[in-house]
């Protein structure tokens, strides 16, 4: 968790790299029916579970290296001591994979063992959160929930220090959920127009935006890493209100073709 008194200054660091991004365009498509879940159920935190780019990158960079490495002893038949070698690191790098891959698993049920009981732990009300898992398709990679507000409650004696602290952690949480936007397919079913709509503040202490599992993911690690810490500390939160709109849309990614 982060220290309350960091979240100021994190903040102000962000806003020193903040650029604006252009929009992108995505295509409209509804969401089909579905069997509830529940919303601390493993369906739903294996689809907002985070799952970091540089992660990503050192992981199959680490495969293809051994694959690359395996490949040139078979190439070369193996007949040079050089080539044992060769298949040697190769093994190593895929050994290293697989050992990482077991880590990354086993740190995602420990995540989700905490996940089962986080909202009891708060210390104040989340509203909203239980509608996860309703629909088959939200939370879901490339579908966007069009219209999602993120607001905080606070008591009446809550000083404007605080308040700023507040905020701030909705700005870090806005930087984590515009990151996530990407550009669309370039032409789909002939629709151009802009469907998800940035994270901005309404007020305060609410912010608004378009989110697919990804952002709800960076949603409840704002709360579980920011104002959790903010209201162990201080005691001001009432509640943190999350509304979804239920207007759900597939945003197909570019084409790697």
């Amino acid at each position: 968790m982060v220290n309350p008194d960091d979240i100021s200054e994190l903040a102000d660091w962000e806003r020193k790299k903040e650029k604006k991004r252009g929009e992108n365009k995505p295509v409209q498509k509804q969401s089909q029916d579905w069997q509830p879940k529940s919303c601390d159920s493993w369906y739903v935190f294996r689809r907002i579970y985070p799952i970091y780019p540089n992660f990503f990158w050192w992981f199959f960079g680490v495969l293809t290296l051994g694959i690359v490495f395996i490949s040139i002893y078979f190439s070369t038949a193996g007949n040079r001591p050089a080539d044992q070698w060769s298949l040697y690191i190769g093994l190593g790098f895929i050994g290293l994979f697989m050992l990482r891959l077991l880590i990354h698993h086993a740190m995602k049920i420990i995540a989700f063992n905490r996940y089962k009981g986080w909202r009891q732990k708060l210390g104040f009300q989340l509203n909203g959160w239980d509608v996860l898992g309703r629909k088959k398709d939200f939370p879901k990679t490339h579908h966007w929930d069009k219209q999602v507000e993120y607001t905080v409650q606070v008591e009446s004696f809550a000083s404007q220090a605080v308040r700023k602290t507040i905020h701030d952690a909705l700005y870090l949480f806005n930087r984590k959920a515009n990151g996530c936007f990407y550009e669309k397919y370039f032409a789909q079913s002939g629709y151009s127009g802009e469907i998800r709509v940035k994270w901005t503040f309404v007020n305060e202490l609410s912010v608004a935006g378009s989110a697919d599992d990804t952002v709800v993911g960076y949603m409840y690690l704002n709360i579980v890493e920011y104002l959790k810490p903010i209201h162990e500390k201080h005691k001001v939160i009432r509640s943190v209100d999350i509304k979804f709109s239920g207007h759900v849309y597939e945003v197909e990614p570019p084409s790697t073709d």
